[in-house]
């Protein structure tokens, strides 16, 4: 549960910093998920390469086909917190 202080800081700020509440295990599992999506990237990518030579991948609903991330978008701390910080019952991915 997060303070009412975070809760308003979020809403005047728009952000809030909330360290640790990701654990070293969820990000090492999502880092790899990601890692495996660059190499095999998913149904709904779209990416570029700039002419520097710096790429920018993003996959949108990939947590609809990766277990990883299917399982981080709904079993991780961030449901919650994102329910919580919008003073809502439920959220929903898009």
């Amino acid at each position: 549960m997060l303070s009412a202080a975070t809760v308003e800081t979020f809403h005047r700020d728009g952000a809030i910093l909330l360290p640790g509440v990701i654990s070293a295990d969820w990000v090492a599992r999502v880092r790899a998920a990601i890692d495996k999506d660059i190499a095999e990237p998913g149904p709904f990518c779209h990416g570029y390469t700039l002419e520097n030579g710096r790429r920018f991948h993003g996959n949108m609903r990939i947590w609809e086909s990766d277990p990883t991330f299917h399982d981080y978008c709904h079993n991780s701390p961030l449901p919650a917190l994102a329910a919580e910080l919008m003073g809502a019952d439920r959220i929903t991915l898009f």
